[in-house]
Order: C-alpha cells, then sequence, then structure tokens
C-alpha cells in the first residue's frame, strides 16, 4: 500500500533510476519496477488508476515488437493518473510529482 516513510524512500529509487536515460534501463529492472508498483498501487483505492496504467504498460513492454507512440501514450497517462493520485497522498506528493515529470520527459524521449 502506498504509504509515507516507507514508500518516499522506495520512491527515492525508483525516481533514482528512471532519471537516468533510458537506454541505460535494463528491461528486466524497469519490469520489475512495474509490477512491483502495480501491486503496491491496487492497495490504495485512489492508486488504482495508477496500477491500471502501469499494468498497461508493462504489457507493451512485454510485447515483441516495441511500438514508440504506445509507450508514449502509456508513459504520458501514467504520469497524468500519478498526478492525480497524489492529491490523496500529501505526504509523498513531492515524490509522486517529480516521478509524474520524470514519466512525461520519458514519454516525449520514446515517442515524441
Amino acid at each position: 500500500m502506498i504509504g509515507p516513510s516507507d514508500q518516499a524512500e522506495s520512491l527515492d529509487a525508483l525516481i533514482d533510476g528512471v532519471s537516468r536515460p533510458l537506454q541505460s534501463l535494463r528491461p528486466s529492472q524497469a519490469l520489475g519496477w512495474i509490477d512491483h508498483w502495480a501491486q503496491a498501487c491496487r492497495d490504495a483505492p485512489s492508486f488504482v488508476p495508477v496500477a491500471v496504467g502501469l499494468d498497461h504498460l508493462g504489457t507493451l513492454l512485454r510485447a515483441d515488437r516495441l511500438d514508440g507512440a504506445a509507450l508514449s501514450e502509456a508513459l504520458r497517462d501514467l504520469a497524468a493518473a500519478t498526478r492525480t493520485a497524489a492529491a490523496s497522498a500529501p505526504e509523498i506528493q513531492p515524490h509522486l510529482a517529480r516521478l509524474s515529470d520524470l514519466l512525461d520527459r520519458g514519454a516525449g524521449a520514446v515517442g515524441g
């Protein structure tokens, strides 16, 4: 479940990872983060849309062929869902705002 202290540390680690160029991320690492956060988000009602977005992103990344436009759209949708959900978690809102910005930046990098 999304909670204040333990989740803030975990979010910081995630933010550090996604702050790097996308090409440096290992697919298995990215999918591990996606699966971990999707499960955590399913436990908090206001974060269910984030979990849905993460599940969709994971499906796209597991495809035989990557679709840059679809990945870009999924990242933008996930950024928006994260921003909306952040309103229900003020104690970690700054972390979620940073993550949303990074997701938007990643969307621009993969699909324009």
